[in-house]
Formats: structure tokens, C-alpha cells, sequence
């Protein structure tokens, strides 16, 4: 893979990086500070996705193909700077569960090569697919963090923004991180995205905080960042805050990430390579 474009944002210190496929496709890698100070950088699993999250920009591309380990190295490679320890994210374009087995690979890879000093600092989210996913990691003994997208407290709001979580309902989702949590140890984190008027009701808030706490699980909070022709809107400071709260006293570990890159269209759920990002520039 070789880099086409590297955007800057000045502001917060994170950069998009543009990169080309041996076939002519664009993929995009992102690097951010972390609130631990730790250099994160967010990779791609697929070039476009299937799965059309409704907040996400990613969604509105077509699936071209899955990305092989050796192209999501390339996008850590380029992310990089000499000497960097980072935490890689599989939490760019694509659901890293649809390519589950190259995504492994990559991590091995990095592990084994020095460029991950352990798997702990390698994090895979997932929109909550129904796969066998959770089963194959499960059995491993050595596993990334998993987060999972879930970004409603109820079935009915969930649907509206992950479509295809009719296939997969929060029942469900819920025996699945049991099962995997019982035989792993592990603790899963579960991200929400905050949308104004779509999410952030104190109805949706409680039973998120309750299904959080009755799982054992993490909250990782993500403010929304707007992209064109995005459906929603963010949700207000306040409302965020008494989200945050609403954990906090359900006795929920909370997490919550600042938005990084969002004005270089690298922010969480910003990513769908526009023709912008091919120019060389960067955001003051």
C-alpha cells in the first residue's frame, strides 16, 4: 500500500491518512492521542462495509472487499511514528467480525514483530453481528479487547440506528457476551454513540445503564460526529453528562472519549474516504 494523503488537524494533534491497495482502492487509517496519553491508531478491516450503520459514514459505502493482515499492518506502519508504543483499534471502515480471521492475523503478526508489545493493546469493535465470532475468540488464549456497538438502551432505538440489529436483538447479544465473558474472564466494553433526539432519553440511558451493569460490562461514551448527509444530530453536553451520571451511579465503569480528528473527517464514524481527503492539508 503506498500513503496518497495525509490530513493534519493542528488542534488536537490527529491525523488521517489516505492509503492506496495494489488494486487502485482507498482505505483510511487514523492516529489520535487517547485520554491515557497513549498514541491509538484506528485501522480499517474492509474497504467500505455492508453493514449500514445509520451513524455511521462508513455505511454509506458499498462493500468492496475485506482487507488482508497484511494491508492493516501497512495502515499501522504508516500511523506510526520512531519509537511509538500504541494501541492499534480495529475500529475504522469495516466490521472487523466480517474478516475476523485476517484481523487476527494482523495482530499476531504485530505482536510477534515488536510493533504491539502485547494483545492487550489491540481493541476489535463490533456492531454486534450474529457470527461465530465470539466462540472462535473465545477459545484462544490470547485475545484483543472487545467492544461492542450498541448505542441504545432498547431494541426498538437500537434498530433505528444499527439496522441489523434485528438479527441479533439485545437478548441475545446479551447471553452471547455471558457466555463469552464466563469462559474468557474478560470484560467487554460497550460503546454508545450519542444522538440527539434519537438516543438520548433517560428511558434508552436507564436500561443501557442496567444491561451494562448486569453484564459486568464497560461504558465507552462517544459524542457524534457529523458527517455530510448524516441523519442525526449530536446530543447536548447536558444530556451526555447525565448519561455519564446515570452509569456512574448504576455502579457502571465509565469511559469517556473525547472527539478526536472531527474536523479532518477522521472522528469515530466519520470515515468513508470523500474526495477531500486526497488533498494534502491540514486543519488549524
Amino acid at each position: 500500500m503506498i500513503i496518497r494523503s495525509r490530513i493534519e488537524d493542528k488542534g488536537d494533534g490527529s491525523s488521517k491518512i489516505v492509503l492506496e491497495t495494489v488494486d487502485g482502492a482507498l482505505v483510511e487509517a487514523v492516529r489520535f492521542v487517547a485520554w491515557d496519553d497513549v498514541p491509538n491508531i484506528c485501522v480499517s478491516s474492509q474497504i467500505g462495509c455492508s453493514f449500514a450503520c445509520r451513524h455511521c459514514a462508513t455505511g454509506t459505502m458499498q462493500l468492496k472487499r475485506n482487507l488482508a493482515a497484511s494491508e492493516m499492518i501497512d495502515q499501522v506502519k504508516a500511523a506510526s511514528w520512531p519509537g511509538d508504543c500504541v494501541d492499534v483499534l480495529f475500529m475504522g471502515m469495516g466490521e472487523p467480525f466480517a474478516n475476523l480471521g485476517e484481523v487476527m492475523r494482523a495482530i499476531e503478526r504485530m505482536v510477534a514483530s515488536g510493533q504491539l508489545r502485547a494483545w492487550e493493546q489491540a481493541f476489535v469493535c463490533t456492531s454486534g453481528i450474529a457470527s461465530r465470532g465470539w466462540e472462535d475468540l473465545a477459545r484462544l488464549p490470547n485475545r484483543p479487547h472487545l467492544t461492542v456497538s450498541l448505542h441504545a438502551g432498547t431494541d426498538a432505538t437500537r434498530v433505528r440506528v444499527v439496522p441489523h440489529a434485528e438479527r441479533m436483538d439485545l437478548a441475545a447479544l446479551a447471553a452471547t457476551i455471558r457466555r463469552y465473558t464466563a469462559a474468557t474472564g474478560d470484560t467487554v466494553d460497550l460503546n454508545y454513540t450519542v444522538l440527539g433526539g434519537v438516543n438520548d432519553d433517560d428511558a434508552n440511558f436507564a436500561a443501557f445503564a442496567a444491561y451494562a451493569h448486569d453484564h459486568g460490562c464497560r461504558a465507552r461514551i462517544i459524542p457524534f460526529n457529523t458527517w455530510l448527509g448524516a441523519p442525526f444530530g449530536p446530543a447536548s453536553t447536558e444530556r451526555t453528562e447525565r448519561l455519564c451520571a446515570m452509569l456512574a451511579n448504576a455502579g457502571v465503569p465509565v469511559l469517556y472519549r473525547p472527539s478526536a480528528g472531527s474536523r479532518i473527517g477522521a472522528g469515530c464514524g466519520q470515515l468513508a474516504v470523500r474526495g477531500g481527503e486526497l488533498e494534502h492539508h491540514s486543519a488549524g
